[in-house]
This record gives C-alpha cells, structure tokens and sequence, in this order.
C-alpha cells in the first residue's frame, strides 16, 4: 500500500487517472471493495453512505504510511473501513472497506473497486515507477 500511495503522491498533479474525488459507497456483495480518493477525506461523517466510529488514534506502517480503523453498520452487516494516508501527504488516501470485520491477507484476486478501475493495470504502473528508480 505504501509503494502504491508513493506512485499517486508523486504522480498526481500530472495524472488522475487512479484517483476519485468521490466517496464511494459499500457495495453490499461479497469481497473487498477498494479505492484511492484525492482530497480531504478525514474526517468523513457518513459522506459515503455509513455513520463511522473510529476505533483509535492513526498509527504509523511502514516507513511513513498512516492508518486508521473504522467500524460500522448497514442493517445487520458488519463493515470495517481502513484508511491509509503517507505522513505529510494527507491529500491521497488508500481506502479499503471489509464486512463482517474480516482479517487476513488482501491478495490481487481479492480486490473489487470502482467499475472503471483496473487493478492490474494499476500495480503494473506502480512496478513500473518503482523498478525504474523514480522514487
């Protein structure tokens, strides 16, 4: 998540094209639904559709990436909201949303996001960026 939050900081004045400036909403299937917003997405309220509460304060991963909990419910589901954030670039965010408060392991296959976003064109561009010394 870290080297992928690297790729959009560096990159976003010249490309949106992996960006939203929309909150997405949960879709109610299975999976785990993914995107990255630009903008200010902290603090949310219920702008994407769920009244949030913040499990604790940010923590630190990695190098220099932050993340921060959420918990929720839609009916009787579940959902979990992971937002990820690279300390002194608070305008990109990694938002991960997971039902039933799963844990584990997020693999490529696993992933949904928005229709018109494509995974693997994504972490082949971030590959990209990152093989060639960029960063």
């Amino acid at each position: 998540i870290e080297m992928c939050l690297e790729f959009l900081v560096t990159l976003h004045e010249q490309n949106d094209s992996f960006t939203y400036r929309m909150r997405m909403h949960y879709p109610q299937d299975d999976g785990i639904f993914a995107y990255f917003y630009k903008g200010n997405f902290l603090p949310s309220g219920k702008d994407d559709g769920t009244y949030w509460r913040p499990s604790q304060k940010a923590t630190m991963k990695g190098s220099k990436m932050n993340r921060r909990y959420f918990y929720g419910m839609e009916g009787k589901l579940q959902l979990r909201r992971q937002v990820c954030w690279l300390e002194g670039f608070p305008h990109i965010y990694f938002v991960i949303y997971r039902k039933n408060y799963e844990r584990g392991m997020v693999y490529l296959d696993d992933l949904r996001g928005p229709p018109d976003f494509d995974w693997i064109e994504f972490i082949q561009a971030v590959f990209m960026f990152h093989s060639s010394g960029s960063i």
